[in-house]
């Protein structure tokens, strides 16, 4: 392992080791290792990476989650992947979210994360279709294969609705606001609106169309979070073959280079002995992602 792997790898050891509050007693006695409670196994293509590959075994750990494996890219190789998570609950609605990582992705690129916390909330507005969250967070990132580091805060409000049109369809609005500051200086945001006109499952068919619009400003020195214009309708149509099965399909028109933006096919298993595989596939980057995970 490289000195740059140390580096990353030793500050979240220690505090999952801290925040544990285990490890050897006294008197010859071990406490016994936390069990196995996920497996992991992802992959997919990007412009970025090339191909990548991640593989990695999750412990419980101190009411959090401590995940173990490797990580292989075309343009980096193969690197160890050690991560930390913790959400803590603060009662009134609040969560506070622990997260330190080396060797994990984030957007196209490879983030570590030593670390990134952060407080959010969600709430139903009483007496009304909306809905409220808040997101407020900070970080300190390390970028790869570009080697930026950096350090960023958050701020992202949301307020969201619901309005049942009848037994047939649903439509769905939201309107957010994204805000970055970095450490250098900098800063990227943007405006952003949805509405999603949903025709729930008849039998076992669903079809939803969205609109999207983004307004962005700024820019990003850690890339992975940049934000940028979007203006988009997308279709997308899901078959539920089984309770466990679904295939689905979806077509994302944009305004702003009037083409066809992604076409995905895609299909994914859920179990309710804890198994969930999903596989997907863009023609227009041609790009395919999959990910397996077991949870116990």
């Amino acid at each position: 392992m490289t000195r740059r792997a140390v580096a990353g790898v030793v500050p979240v050891v220690l505090a999952a080791l801290v925040l544990s509050g285990g490890g050897p007693s006294y008197a010859g006695y071990t406490e016994p290792g936390p069990s196995v409670t996920q497996v992991v196994l992802r992959g997919g293509s990007n412009s970025i990476l090339g191909s990548y590959y991640q593989a990695g075994l999750g412990f419980g750990l101190a009411g959090g989650t401590l995940l173990v494996g490797a990580t292989q890219t075309t343009t980096l190789g193969l690197e160890p992947l050690v991560a930390y998570s913790r959400p803590w609950s603060l009662g009134g609605g609040w969560t506070l979210t622990f997260l330190g990582s080396y060797g994990d992705l984030g957007g196209d690129y490879r983030v570590d994360r030593h670390p990134e916390v952060t407080l959010s909330r969600s709430a139903a507005l009483a007496g009304t279709p909306f809905a409220f969250s808040l997101a407020v967070g900070a970080g300190s990132y390390t970028v790869r294969p570009t080697g930026v580091s950096g350090g960023r805060a958050t701020v992202a409000p949301s307020l969201s609705a619901t309005f049942p049109l009848g037994p047939a369809a649903t439509l769905r609005g939201s309107l957010g606001y994204q805000h970055y500051a970095y450490s250098n200086g900098g800063a990227n945001g943007a405006w952003t609106g949805s509405v999603a006109l949903a025709f729930p499952a008849a039998g076992a068919l669903s079809v939803t169309f969205t609109y999207l619009f983004q307004d962005a400003w700024g820019s990003s020195p850690l890339l992975f979070d940049a934000l940028s214009d979007d203006h988009t309708l997308a279709g997308a149509v899901s078959l539920r073959l089984s309770p466990a099965l679904s295939v689905g399909h979806s077509q994302t028109y944009s305004f702003i280079s009037q083409s066809i933006s992604a076409r995905v096919y895609s299909a994914s298993l859920s179990t309710p002995e804890g198994v969930s595989v999903s596989l997907s596939y863009d023609d227009v980057p041609r790009t395919l992602s999959f990910s397996l995970s077991f949870r116990r």
